[in-house]
């Protein structure tokens, strides 16, 4: 009889074990005053009923109208109406038709994932910022937020690392490795529940196409990281031709329910193509989309998929994108938040 194969099992390091253990304590709690909140909120809306409208008002200082990268700001209550705390981002990159890439902080006080860094800021609201949800902001909606601070020049430079090694799968420096969270290896962790809670709580936001939520199902989907890619990429040609074409290439990675399948959306390195690779559940390449097209809105065939995959030239401005299948169906599918 053959011998079966040993298994190694490689044991977490002492830190990313103590700090799920942490995140999972407040991830606990979290849900806890989740169910007592509807009293709470009842009991407090009793109490103020009576307070005027206009006091409330004039005790508010007016939204910071000039938006600069690096920036610290509070979003606007009604932004995101369904958020029952604050909501902090930074600024992160300028991209064109007056986007700003920025990165929401986590209301939790410990990094879940690897894609969350610990800036070690004592204001708790600071302390942990999510830039696997990164995505872009209007000008109009940044306005509608308040100052409160701004990334040092070493914080920008640790959140960019940590973004591009999020879009680019690249590692971490030793230094920084340590500050973000553990991974996710079980399809029912409860860190799954929490990403995808905060990808939704964004679809609040009116306005940009590009700050969709990627858990919504829809005929044309836009590649927000890709996006920022391309401006950024558009500004290292216009300095150093040399050091754009070294750039991380960027990703988003889209999801077919109907099918269970996923797409993944590359931007080359020389910004001159889109590439599109099929796998399945399990993350395996497939051809089940083989004879399947990437269309734009207006109808035009951006790429046929052949052998589980496309390539698509990319000139002029960057489109929403949708799939289409031999038959012609129109399929729908959303963004996902699979890494």
């Amino acid at each position: 009889m053959a011998k079966l194969p040993s298994l190694r099992v490689i044991e977490a390091p002492a830190w990313q074990r103590e700090r799920l253990q942490l995140w999972m304590e407040e991830w606990a709690l979290d849900l806890s005053l989740r169910k007592a909140l509807p009293t709470l909120i009842n009991e407090t809306t009793t109490a103020n009923a009576t307070l005027a409208p206009d006091l409330v008002a004039n005790r508010v200082r007016p939204y910071d109208q000039e938006i600069q990268l690096r920036q610290i700001r509070l979003l606007g209550p009604h932004l995101i109406q369904d958020a029952d705390y604050p909501i902090y981002l930074a600024v992160l990159s300028r991209a064109p038709n007056g986007l700003f890439l920025s990165a929401p902080f986590s209301r939790f006080g410990i990094p879940a994932t690897p894609g969350e860094w610990l800036t070690r800021r004592q204001a708790k609201p600071l302390r942990v910022l999510s830039l696997w949800n990164t995505r872009m902001f209007t000008t109009l909606q940044l306005k509608e937020s308040w100052l409160v601070g701004e990334l040092t020049e070493s914080e920008s430079a640790i959140a960019w690392e940590v973004f591009e090694s999020q879009i680019a799968g690249e590692s971490l420096s030793d230094s920084v490795a340590v500050e973000v969270g553990p991974p996710i290896f079980h399809p029912r962790d409860p860190r799954l529940q929490y990403q995808a809670e905060e990808v939704a709580r964004f679809d609040s936001i009116g306005a940009a196409p590009e700050v969709r939520s990627p858990v919504t199902v829809t005929a044309f989907v836009s590649l927000p990281t890709i996006f920022a890619a391309v401006a950024e990429q558009e500004l290292a040609l216009a300095a150093d031709a040399a050091d754009a074409d070294n750039r991380p290439v960027a990703r988003d990675v889209l999801e077919v329910p109907a099918f269970s399948l996923f797409v993944r959306a590359y931007l080359a390195p020389d910004a001159k193509n889109l590439i599109f690779l099929v796998e399945d559940a399990q993350g395996q390449p497939s051809d089940a989309l083989d004879g399947s097209s990437i269309v734009a809105k207006d109808g035009r065939i951006l790429a046929p998929i052949q052998k589980g995959g496309a390539i698509a030239p990319l000139s002029g401005a960057l489109p929403d994108i949708g799939l289409r299948l031999a038959s012609g169906e129109q399929v729908q599918w959303r963004r996902s938040i699979r890494t």
